[in-house]
């Protein structure tokens, strides 16, 4: 999750857009974390 975090943080510094994800099944807290980040769906 640590680089899936950092690539996020990377593309949102870089440019302005709706991040989406598939990564398939998670835990809620892995979900909570994701949209804390900024990932939309």
């Amino acid at each position: 999750m640590g680089q899936l975090r950092a690539g996020v943080a990377a593309i949102r510094a870089a440019v302005d857009i709706d991040i989406a994800a598939s990564l398939g099944l998670l835990s809620q807290a892995q979900v909570d974390e994701l949209v804390a980040v900024g990932i939309h769906r």
